[in-house]
């Protein structure tokens, strides 16, 4: 009695919870890896997890990375936790992006997974988050007292060319007034000489 009862929830179990058909994956086997590949293409949270491992064994980070996401974003606890942990570190094809990896950690927590240290990297990846704010906000900040001293340094060069241009302009025109006047005299003169010297033979 007891061997059928322990049989049939074994049974029922085996029904109910999803499992992969195929067991382990042979990464070397394209027949398993593609029938895993369809599972993940149809949705399967799970397959698409085992799918993004089988290509990070091939080191196939872009596919990896795609599958590991997918599988994140239809809420499998443990690609979230994995998917936080590469943008904590910069791991696996990622830049670093605590905020993203907050996300995904805080996500991977909410879904009940029971990681290692999943507190830790979570207080972690929030206080590293704070200080990449801050950072980033400081640089902005140095950036746009920079640019605005080069553009009052511009400003007051162009002012003081201006001005220098405006000052030598003026006395060009005081110096070339002055030579016309003299010029306008010595003309003035030459002809009233002229003029005595006719009035003179006559």
């Amino acid at each position: 009695m007891k061997k059928n009862l322990l049989f049939a929830l074994f049974a029922a179990a085996s029904f109910c919870v999803p499992v992969l058909a195929l067991g382990p994956v042979n990464p070397a086997d394209p027949a398993q890896v593609a029938e895993l590949k369809q599972e993940a293409d149809a949705g399967d949270r799970g397959a698409q997890y085992d799918l993004s491992m089988v290509y990070e064994f091939k080191q196939d980070k872009a596919n990896s990375l795609k599958y590991l996401k997918q599988s994140a974003e239809n809420g499998y606890a443990k690609a979230q936790y994995a998917l936080g942990n590469m943008y904590l570190t910069g791991a696996g094809g990622v830049k670093k992006n605590y905020d993203e990896a907050t996300k995904w950690l805080t996500s991977a927590k909410e879904s009940g997974y029971a990681g290692k240290n999943l507190d830790a990297l979570l207080a972690d990846s929030s206080k590293k988050a704070a200080v990449a704010k801050q950072q980033a906000l400081a640089a902005a900040k140095t950036k746009a007292q920079t640019t605005a001293k080069k553009a009052s340094d511009q400003t007051k060069t162009t002012v003081a060319k201006t001005t220098t241009a405006v000052t030598t302009a003026k006395t060009t025109v005081a110096a070339s007034s002055a030579a016309a006047v003299k010029q306008e005299e010595k003309s003035a003169g030459f002809f009233t000489n002229i003029k005595n010297k006719i009035k003179g033979l006559f």
